[in-house]
């Protein structure tokens, strides 16, 4: 599987979350309605839900699958997978990444 960062949770328990940097509600409700709710706390499997502010991973089709609907988050390009660039042009990853700026 193809995983490409984006705006949300972390494993990094150790660095400050970027204040800037906000989940997009956009793609939260696109996500949901595909059967994918990454908003709705799951204490079961230890899943609090992604809030404002949060970073997450999510694999390349569903972040392609967005795009095409006009849905996609903005991601962190310098730690996306090269493999990426076999399904999106360069020129459009860079329009989405938060960290080229």
């Amino acid at each position: 599987m193809l995983i490409l960062l984006s705006p949300a949770k972390t494993l990094d328990f150790t660095s400050p979350s970027e204040s800037n940097i906000c989940t997009e509600p956009e793609f939260l409700e696109f996500s949901k309605v595909r059967g994918n709710d990454l908003s709705t706390p799951r204490p079961e499997f230890g899943f609090e839900g992604l809030k404002d502010g949060d970073k997450w991973c999510i694999c390349a089709g569903r972040w392609t699958e967005a795009l095409e609907a006009g849905k996609a988050p903005k991601i962190f390009l310098k730690a996306t997978h090269q493999k990426m660039l076999s399904m999106v042009q360069i020129e459009v990853l860079e329009k989405y990444a938060l960290d080229l700026k």
